[in-house]
């Protein structure tokens, strides 16, 4: 036996980074076995072996069960396991853009936030807004359930168009009931768009100034926004369009106090001539 190129159990599993255990594992299920077996039970592994556990160590890593592994070294050759490595290859590339996404969601969520801490929720103020887009879906009882089961299948459509999309929740509310007192009244669920899809029809907010206020609190109680704003439209002599946008900062998804609630409420400033 020439010295030089083998290793014991133990000296094997040392150089490979990998535990005895899993050696007699491997060697139990006829993965991998050692080179030599001596009559007393030694087990001998060669240096030359160290390439194929390497290979076997970073399928398993991709996921590939050690019976399917076992399967494909034991018909290996050049062509079969260039198509093999072809295919995890392309597995990867869907992990690392899946991970990318994931990275692009939480650090949108965090940005979210962080900027909901810097809030003012007592001031009402003028924001000059650029064009935004939304998708919209209609609906007939407005109930809790019916927003959400609505804004659940548009995400459902906006994810399947476009993967990779960040998005608010929000509604539209009309002036004809703010004007009525009625605050809570929705015939509409609307997703806000970070950016303009390509992939799924949309709708548009114009570009311009939008009054703007904040309600912290449960959504129920959201009219003391709406009369803030009002009060502020009538002293500031400001003309109002037609819909406000509520836009949910921060919601049950990022709190578990409604007191913690934060809604931003939007509308358009209708300029002279308009």
């Amino acid at each position: 036996m020439q010295q030089d190129i083998y290793m014991t159990t133990g000296e094997f599993a040392r150089m490979m980074r990998v535990s005895k255990d899993t050696l007699f594992h491997y060697d139990k299920i006829g993965l991998l076995k050692p080179d030599i077996v001596k009559s007393n039970g030694y087990r001998y592994y060669s240096v030359y072996q160290a390439d194929l556990l390497e290979a076997i160590f970073m399928l398993r890593d991709l996921g590939m069960p050690l019976k399917e592994i076992q399967e494909h070294l034991a018909k290996r050759h050049p062509q079969a396991m260039d198509q093999l490595f072809a295919e995890r290859e392309v597995q990867i590339d869907r992990e690392i853009a899946k991970l990318q996404s994931m990275k692009r969601w939480l650090r949108w969520n965090r940005e979210r936030i962080q900027d909901a801490a810097e809030i003012d929720t007592s001031k009402i103020m003028i924001k000059t807004l650029p064009e935004r887009y939304y998708l919209y879906s209609k609906m007939t009882d407005g109930t809790d359930r019916e927003i959400y089961m609505k804004s659940s299948r548009l995400i459902g459509q906006l994810m399947k168009a476009e993967p990779e999309a960040v998005y608010h929740f929000a509604v539209l509310q009309h002036r004809s009931n703010i004007d009525a007192g009625q605050y809570n009244s929705y015939d509409n669920t609307m997703v806000l768009l970070g950016k303009q899809p390509s992939n799924i029809p949309y709708r548009t907010l114009a570009p311009g100034r939008y009054l703007t206020g904040y309600h912290k609190g449960a959504w129920d109680t959201v009219g003391e926004a709406y009369e803030r704003m009002l009060a502020y439209s009538r002293e500031q002599a400001i003309s109002l369009q037609e819909e406000f946008v509520e836009r949910y900062v921060i919601d049950g998804f990022t709190a578990s106090s409604e007191e913690d609630f934060i809604t931003e409420i939007t509308v358009g400033i209708a300029e002279e001539g308009e």
